[in-house]
Protein backbone atom coordinates (compact mmCIF):
# COMPACT_ATOMS: atom_id res chain seq x y z
CA UNK A 1 0.00 0.00 0.00
CA UNK A 2 1.26 3.44 -0.84
CA UNK A 3 0.77 6.21 1.66
CA UNK A 4 1.80 9.83 1.72
CA UNK A 5 3.21 11.37 4.87
CA UNK A 6 4.19 14.94 5.47
CA UNK A 7 6.91 16.08 7.87
CA UNK A 8 4.47 17.11 10.59
CA UNK A 9 2.79 13.68 10.46
CA UNK A 10 6.18 12.05 10.83
CA UNK A 11 7.14 14.14 13.85
CA UNK A 12 3.81 13.50 15.52
CA UNK A 13 3.44 9.80 14.72
CA UNK A 14 6.94 8.32 14.94
CA UNK A 15 9.46 7.69 17.69
CA UNK A 16 12.45 6.42 15.75
CA UNK A 17 13.87 5.85 12.26
CA UNK A 18 15.41 2.42 11.65
CA UNK A 19 17.44 1.67 8.51
CA UNK A 20 17.47 -1.87 7.15
CA UNK A 21 20.88 -3.19 8.24
CA UNK A 22 23.47 -4.79 5.98
CA UNK A 23 25.67 -7.76 6.82
CA UNK A 24 29.40 -7.09 7.28
CA UNK A 25 30.40 -8.49 3.90
CA UNK A 26 27.80 -6.43 2.02
CA UNK A 27 28.84 -3.30 3.90
CA UNK A 28 32.51 -4.01 3.20
CA UNK A 29 31.80 -4.48 -0.52
CA UNK A 30 29.64 -1.38 -0.94
CA UNK A 31 31.35 0.84 1.63
CA UNK A 32 28.14 2.42 2.91
CA UNK A 33 24.57 1.56 3.88
CA UNK A 34 22.23 3.55 1.65
CA UNK A 35 19.25 2.98 3.99
CA UNK A 36 21.27 4.46 6.86
CA UNK A 37 22.18 7.47 4.71
CA UNK A 38 18.48 8.03 3.93
CA UNK A 39 17.56 7.75 7.63
CA UNK A 40 20.26 10.22 8.66
CA UNK A 41 19.04 12.76 6.08
CA UNK A 42 15.43 12.43 7.21
CA UNK A 43 16.53 12.69 10.84
CA UNK A 44 18.26 16.00 10.13
CA UNK A 45 15.09 17.62 8.81
CA UNK A 46 12.63 15.95 11.18
CA UNK A 47 14.63 15.66 14.44
CA UNK A 48 13.42 12.05 14.75
CA UNK A 49 16.32 9.97 16.09
CA UNK A 50 17.93 7.15 14.12
CA UNK A 51 18.39 3.79 15.85
CA UNK A 52 21.14 2.07 13.87
CA UNK A 53 22.54 -0.56 16.21
CA UNK A 54 19.85 -2.86 17.61
CA UNK A 55 18.18 -4.22 14.47
CA UNK A 56 20.88 -6.46 13.07
CA UNK A 57 21.36 -8.68 10.07
CA UNK A 58 22.31 -11.79 11.98
CA UNK A 59 23.44 -13.86 9.02
CA UNK A 60 24.75 -13.25 5.54
CA UNK A 61 22.36 -13.74 2.65
CA UNK A 62 22.92 -13.85 -1.06
CA UNK A 63 22.04 -10.67 -2.96
CA UNK A 64 18.30 -10.48 -3.68
CA UNK A 65 18.84 -9.20 -7.25
CA UNK A 66 17.71 -11.77 -9.78
CA UNK A 67 15.91 -14.02 -7.29
CA UNK A 68 12.25 -14.95 -7.69
CA UNK A 69 9.69 -13.91 -5.10
CA UNK A 70 9.83 -17.33 -3.41
CA UNK A 71 13.64 -17.40 -3.47
CA UNK A 72 13.80 -13.90 -1.94
CA UNK A 73 11.49 -14.94 0.87
CA UNK A 74 13.55 -18.06 1.67
CA UNK A 75 16.84 -16.17 1.35
CA UNK A 76 15.91 -13.46 3.84
CA UNK A 77 13.81 -15.55 6.27
CA UNK A 78 15.25 -15.32 9.79
CA UNK A 79 18.12 -13.07 8.66
CA UNK A 80 17.22 -10.17 10.98
CA UNK A 81 17.06 -10.01 14.75
CA UNK A 82 16.95 -7.44 17.52
CA UNK A 83 19.98 -7.20 19.80
CA UNK A 84 18.31 -5.13 22.53
CA UNK A 85 14.54 -5.59 22.63
CA UNK A 86 13.95 -2.74 25.10
CA UNK A 87 15.26 -0.26 22.52
CA UNK A 88 12.09 -0.82 20.44
CA UNK A 89 9.48 -1.71 23.07
CA UNK A 90 6.38 0.46 22.64
CA UNK A 91 7.90 2.54 19.85
CA UNK A 92 6.37 3.66 16.56
CA UNK A 93 9.05 2.91 13.98
CA UNK A 94 9.70 4.07 10.44
CA UNK A 95 11.72 1.30 8.79
CA UNK A 96 13.76 2.63 5.87
CA UNK A 97 15.20 0.80 2.86
CA UNK A 98 16.43 1.82 -0.56
CA UNK A 99 14.34 -0.38 -2.88
CA UNK A 100 11.08 -2.31 -2.43
CA UNK A 101 10.83 -5.24 -4.82
CA UNK A 102 8.78 -8.06 -3.29
CA UNK A 103 8.71 -6.77 0.28
CA UNK A 104 10.56 -9.80 1.67
CA UNK A 105 13.26 -7.71 3.37
CA UNK A 106 10.95 -5.17 5.00
CA UNK A 107 8.57 -7.97 6.09
CA UNK A 108 11.42 -9.86 7.76
CA UNK A 109 12.68 -6.70 9.49
CA UNK A 110 9.16 -5.66 10.53
CA UNK A 111 8.53 -9.10 12.01
CA UNK A 112 11.69 -8.87 14.13
CA UNK A 113 10.79 -5.36 15.31
CA UNK A 114 7.20 -6.27 16.19
CA UNK A 115 8.35 -9.41 18.03
CA UNK A 116 10.69 -7.15 20.03
CA UNK A 117 7.68 -5.13 21.18
CA UNK A 118 7.45 -2.28 18.70
CA UNK A 119 4.02 -0.61 18.81
CA UNK A 120 3.96 -0.16 15.03
CA UNK A 121 6.22 -0.35 11.98
CA UNK A 122 5.75 1.78 8.89
CA UNK A 123 7.99 1.44 5.85
CA UNK A 124 9.57 4.11 3.66
CA UNK A 125 11.57 3.19 0.57
CA UNK A 126 13.29 5.35 -1.98
CA UNK A 127 12.22 3.30 -4.97
CA UNK A 128 9.65 0.64 -5.88
CA UNK A 129 10.25 -2.02 -8.52
CA UNK A 130 7.12 -2.32 -10.64
CA UNK A 131 6.50 -5.86 -11.92
CA UNK A 132 6.28 -6.22 -15.68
Amino acid sequence: MSERMNLEDLKRDLDVLVPVPMDREGLRRRGYNQALMMAECLSKISSIPVERYHLIKSRETQPQVGLTRAQRKRNIQGAFSVADKKSFRGKAILLMDDVYTTGATVRACSKALLEAGARSVRVLTFARVVPE
